[in-house]
């Protein structure tokens, strides 16, 4: 999901508007469509922090929003039900983008400038001496003038100083057909689907926040409108076997589309874990490595920080080559811990 109006705190905003930015030259470079603009609807409680910091990244940016009342929602997104006393927010420029796509191409036009991908090894340990840093594999031993660690759910392995402050947390994911009914079914402007349907963020009571993204007709497998729920799930070791999604989670996201999607409502015909790294404040990490001089690293993205990726990178370009950034991502560093 990409969204600029950033309820988590309006200072992502100058970030993710770059990284937008650069998703849109990704797509020049490579004439792939990797991002679509559908829309991110709100839906909560107008007292909130959700709402309330949709309201507050909108005014400090000047970013464009429509409040919709309930009759206006229900003409223009039909598929929605409008909670009791909830709020509903609508940003026209967000949308989503697809990760798979994304990463492909950054790694060709990566190999085409020169880079060495490496797969499929395993760091053994990284360490600095006064000139450079040694990693070495279950593979090679590499040494080079700085290192950038990005190992999402196993940094904690890499830089242990990090540790407390990160937490590998499980979360499922399904993929639902709406049925055919009386507001349609997923294909070319059905219910589900980007041509009428926006991204969505929920709140949904006591059972945590509720996300999705439409079906498109150039989606890959599997089909059907993403659904997932943005809670902090249970702690788990990344290298562990991962449960897979268990019948209960299956009929608890059902069960929130029927509620709250009810006009794209139907089976989950596909699902999945993925992993959340979460922080204590649930902001990310993007900083020199605790007593290293030439380690760098961004972590604990917390479920929200693919659409940052290509700022990111940036960052952490700027901080190995110049030792700093003009990008405004001072709030960001470990030592706010």
């Amino acid at each position: 999901m990409v969204r600029e109006t950033y309820f988590e705190s309006s200072d992502y905003v100058p970030l993710v508007r770059r990284a937008m930015d650069q998703f849109r030259e990704l797509e020049e470079l490579t004439g792939e469509r990797l991002l679509r603009r559908c829309g991110v609807l709100y839906l909560g409680d107008p007292g909130g922090a959700v709402m309330r910091g949709v309201g507050e990244s909108a005014d400090r940016h000047a970013l464009a929003i429509e409040r919709l009342d309930e009759g206006t929602l229900r003409r223009r997104f039909p598929m929605f039900a409008m909670p009791e006393g909830a709020q509903a927010i609508f940003e026209p420029g967000g949308g989503f983008v697809r990760p798979e796509r994304c990463i492909r191409a950054w790694l060709r036009l990566a190999e085409g400038h020169g880079a060495s991908i490496r797969e499929g090894e395993r760091v053994e340990s990284i360490e600095e001496g006064a000139k450079s840093v040694v990693v070495e594999t279950d593979a090679e031993r590499y040494e080079a003038g700085a290192v950038i660690i990005t190992a999402g759910a196993w940094t904690s392995q890499l830089l242990p100083r990090l540790g407390r402050l990160l937490r590998a947390t499980r979360q499922p994911l399904a993929w639902i057909e709406p049925d055919a009914g009386a507001n349609g079914a997923a294909g070319a402007g059905g219910a589900g689907d980007a041509v009428s349907c926006p991204v969505w963020f929920i709140e949904d009571g006591d059972r945590g926040p509720f996300y999705g993204v439409p079906t498109a007709d150039d989606q890959d497998p599997p089909h059907g409108l993403k659904v997932a729920r943005h809670v902090p799930g249970e702690s788990i070791d990344p290298d562990a076997p991962r449960a897979e999604v268990t019948e209960h989670e299956r009929r608890d996201l059902e069960d929130a589309m029927r509620r709250l999607v009810p006009g794209a409502a139907g089976r989950a015909t596909a699902a999945a874990t993925c992993l959340y790294t979460m922080t204590p404040d649930e902001h990310f990490i993007i900083d020199r490595a605790p007593e290293r001089r030439r380690t760098f690293v961004a972590c604990g993205f917390s479920g929200h920080g693919f659409k940052f990726a290509p700022v990111i990178g940036e960052i952490l370009a700027d901080l190995v080559q110049k030792g700093s950034t003009e990008l405004p991502c001072g709030f960001l560093r470990a030592s706010r811990f």
